[in-house]
């Protein structure tokens, strides 16, 4: 620990502090880590119950595949991308009766459904523009033959 420590503002006050300047500091920076952690944690305890809350309001499982054992693999995927207001997901804080607004344009469904859903999406999309997609999650002959060559001459 340090000694007393004294200065002067800039007014030309004197001011006693019970630590240097390097000590204080770090005891400023203790007491902000230590204050974090709970923040941190009372954070993630109000976002958990409201997004359990918003799933339970949806029916708890995937409209798809039914899956329903762990709620952070659960995504709200808006029917009509033009009537989205907001990313639910990121405004869990707000009220609940907008929140149920927004909910009731969404389907409730699992990571690996929502991201299918959109990979089926974004090929209408591509194909609708003259312009398919040739990677992802759509599988191709193209590089299936690519895959049996390099095989063969690797043999």
């Amino acid at each position: 620990m340090c000694k007393w420590s004294s200065s002067f503002t800039q007014t030309g006050k004197p001011e006693y502090r019970t630590r240097c300047n390097d000590c204080y500091n770090k005891y400023l920076s203790d007491l902000s880590k230590a204050k974090r952690v709970r923040v941190t944690s009372q954070a993630l305890d109000r976002k958990y119950l409201a997004k359990k809350r918003c799933v339970d309001y949806l029916g708890g499982r995937c409209v798809q595949c039914g899956y329903d054992r762990c709620i952070k693999a659960m995504t709200f995927h808006h029917r009509d991308p033009a009537t989205k207001e907001f990313t639910v997901s990121q405004m869990l804080d707000r009220a609940w009766p907008v929140l149920k607004a927004e909910l009731d344009k969404c389907d409730l469904l699992c990571f690996n459904c929502h991201m299918e859903e959109h990979c089926g999406q974004d090929q209408a999309v591509r194909t609708a523009l003259g312009a398919p997609k040739k990677h992802g999650c759509m599988p191709h002959s193209e590089s299936e033959d690519r895959d049996a060559e390099t095989e063969q001459e690797a043999a």
